[in-house]
């Protein structure tokens, strides 16, 4: 037991804990050097909180890692399908304000690009947006004129074909409803000439590629 009521227990250097400590106050750095909570066992965790409490990290910025990749993950489950990691933006203030946004962004590139930022390298299925509310995806407006935004499908390797990009709308219900209509529109202008669409078939070597409409297969099948 270290204590002292009513004052600060200074512990200068290293301690080594055998079984553990209990806070009831604040455990804070005051030297010139960082705070380190660890373990002298390779095969021994850090345990941070509990399940019935939270944890706060108050700090503007936080580091993890080094320079070897960094895996945030939760432990495996023990029976059952595995729950959901939310990461969630701050809430809003209580006057009706806007809640805060949530940016992901690539690592910064000295004389060199910056990173990317890679969504499901390894699942097969993204999912995004509300299942009840309008669902927009858009660039931020750019200072001068707007530039190109691609979405390319996958490339083969040197002497494979390229995957095919598909868009679809989406199904009805099983058992009534329309399917939903897919809508390709040129941007709007308010002071000159609206956007035109474009549908070009991909450059080849020998033969350019072709581009084809056809009205969807059914008892009926639909026109052009």
């Amino acid at each position: 037991s270290i204590s002292k009521a009513g004052a600060t227990t200074a512990i200068v250097g290293s301690a080594t804990i055998a079984e553990g400590i209990i806070l009831t106050g604040s455990l804070v750095s005051s030297g010139t050097s960082d705070l380190t909570l660890g373990t002298t066992n390779s095969g021994n965790d850090v345990i941070i909180g509990t399940n019935s409490a939270s944890v706060q990290i108050t700090s503007d910025t936080v580091t993890l890692g080094g320079d070897t990749a960094f895996i945030l993950t939760k432990p495996q489950i023990s029976s059952n399908d595995g729950t959901d990691l939310l990461v969630k933006g701050q809430k809003g203030p209580s006057n009706g304000g806007k809640g805060g946004n949530i940016l992901i962004d690539g690592g910064e590139g000295v004389s060199a690009a910056n990173g990317n930022v890679w969504l499901a390298p390894t699942s097969p299925f993204i999912v995004l947006g509300s299942t009840t509310t309008k669902v927009t995806m858009a660039r931020p407006i750019s200072t001068s004129s707007g530039y190109i935004t691609e979405l390319i499908g996958q490339q083969g390797a040197a002497s494979s074909d390229g995957g095919s990009l598909a868009m679809q709308a989406g199904s009805s219900g099983a058992t009534a409803g329309d399917g939903g209509i897919l809508v390709l529109t040129g941007g709007t202008s308010t002071a000159a000439t609206g956007g035109i669409v474009q549908i070009t078939g991909g450059a080849g070597s020998t033969t350019g590629g072709n581009v084809k409409l056809d009205g969807g297969a059914a008892t009926t099948d639909g026109s052009v």
